[in-house]
């Protein structure tokens, strides 16, 4: 007769890795997509606070309009456009996002 040991079987060893595997299957596609989404988030945080310092300087300085350029931020090459509409400034950026999605904001500003 075989005593009973304290040990784990074959089985519960593979219904263990099993588990295990999936639950890193499932977690680490997720993890990554996360860490787009806070990069995509932070670079857009960045993007339009460049623009607004950007929108107030061409206010300030009373610049002859439309204007129209381009800068790096991030490693990643921003379009800079801005036109007036009615009393306005209206400001605008376009960019690709780290999903190679294209993405505009677009600020406005009373022009005194």
């Amino acid at each position: 007769m075989l005593k009973n040991s304290n040990g784990f079987s074959l089985i519960e060893v593979l219904v263990a890795f099993g588990i295990v595997t999936m639950l890193i299957i499932t977690v680490l596609p997720i993890s990554v997509q996360l860490k787009k989404e806070q990069q995509k988030l932070s670079d857009r945080i960045t993007i339009v606070t460049v623009l607004y310092d950007e929108l107030q300087q061409t206010i300030w300085e009373k610049s002859e309009l439309p204007i129209s350029y381009k800068k790096q931020i991030k490693n990643k090459q921003v379009n800079f456009h801005f036109t007036t509409i009615n009393d306005l400034m209206q400001g605008c950026v376009e960019w690709t996002n780290v999903k190679s999605e294209k993405e505009k904001s677009c600020l406005f500003g009373y022009v005194s």
